[in-house]
């Protein structure tokens, strides 16, 4: 069980995938609760978690692509899809406050000012504009990612059918 989430090497059918991310994700988010609620004092741990899970994440995808005989770093092109499909989002959903942050930013501007736009921005429909960003942004790169995996029926160069 642990080698599902700690090797890379070998494949990962779609239906041991699924059930290894919904794990991943139940852990997530049960550690993620307790910030949510605003219990502080475990704030530290919920960080320390979710900086653990990106590990296991990795491998898993990598099974995957393993799975319909690509190579594990492939894995990692969802990943720029998603970046540039946010910063593109980012630039034509919010405009000209996006663009200040950013700039002020590479001018050198202190923090404080740069937070204190980011501040303003988030606030009210900003917010919602941002989710909506991410959201978008996972589905384009879950679909891109589909895209790339076809499932191999064979054995292939990373191990037999799993």
């Amino acid at each position: 069980m642990l080698s599902t989430y700690l090797s890379p090497a070998g494949r990962m059918s779609p239906s041991d995938f699924k059930k290894s991310a919904l794990i991943l994700i139940v852990v997530g988010v049960l550690f993620s609760i307790p910030e949510l609620l605003g219990i502080k004092s475990l704030s530290a741990l919920a960080g320390i978690v979710s900086f653990a899970l990106i590990y296991p994440w990795i491998v898993i995808w990598i099974k995957r692509y393993h799975d319909g005989g690509k190579s594990g770093w492939m894995c990692f092109l969802p990943i720029v899809v998603y970046l540039m499909a946010t910063i593109i989002l980012m630039m034509t959903m919010l405009g000209d406050g996006f663009m200040a942050i950013i700039e002020a930013s590479s001018t050198g501007a202190s923090q404080a000012d740069t937070e204190k736009m980011a501040e303003e921005m988030v606030a009210g429909k900003e917010m919602m504009i941002l989710l909506a960003n991410t959201a978008l942004s996972a589905v384009v790169a879950l679909g891109f990612n589909q895209y790339l995996i076809s499932n191999d029926d064979h054995e292939n160069q990373y191990g037999p059918v799993a």
